[in-house]
């Protein structure tokens, strides 16, 4: 990259303010072969930054849901089988999505010419360091023995209680965002234990 660039000729005249130069013919070459100097290499930089960048969250991504299935499935639990069934879903599109770009990072990663090509340094600070789309899996039904529901820590209530109570969590999760949805059945939860 360029730090300072030194430019001569008798007719590049700094203008009044010396903040640029005054308009003219030798000012208009120059300003075209700067841009094509530096445009086009580091446009081409941005591009590929912006598409490692991009992949790497669908990673992510998938990590975090991951995540976040985990804690919902082991903790918190699910409020009908249907939000299980769409988690499970979500899980499989994203799944998809991260493989599709780990295959896009090994051919980012194929376009790095030798180790003094900038895209060697964009792509060590920005990708993702060892995805393994494949190994990130989450327990479904199959494999547990037992879905943990919402209502299933509601000890002092009876099985038809517990479905009704269930069906209003179901309509929360609706109606509500997912934060102010969680906080009140929390507040639902602690009533009834």
């Amino acid at each position: 990259f360029y730090g300072e660039i030194f430019a001569l000729d008798k007719n590049l005249i700094p203008n009044a303010r010396r903040d640029y130069f005054v308009e003219n013919k030798t000012l208009k070459s120059f300003e075209r072969a700067l841009t094509q100097e530096l445009r086009d290499p580091l446009h081409k930089l941005y591009y590929y930054a912006s598409n490692v960048r991009s992949a790497s969250r669908r990673i992510e991504q998938l990590e975090n849901f991951k995540k976040e299935y985990d804690k919902k499935a082991n903790e918190i639990g699910f409020s009908t089988k249907e939000e299980k069934e769409k988690y499970e879903d979500k899980f499989d599109a994203l799944k998809e999505k991260a493989k599709s770009a780990e295959n896009d990072l090994v051919k980012l990663k194929a376009k790095i010419d030798d180790d003094s090509d900038p895209k060697g340094k964009i792509f060590d600070n920005i990708a993702v360091k060892n995805p393994k789309v494949d190994k990130v899996e989450i327990d479904t039904g199959s494999k547990q023995k037992k879905t943990k529901f919402a209502t299933d820590d509601l000890s002092r209530l009876n099985s038809k209680e517990r479905k009704l109570i269930s069906k209003v969590f179901g309509v929360i999760d609706v109606v509500l965002t997912p934060d102010l949805a969680e906080n009140l059945k929390q507040k639902i939860k602690t009533e009834f234990k």
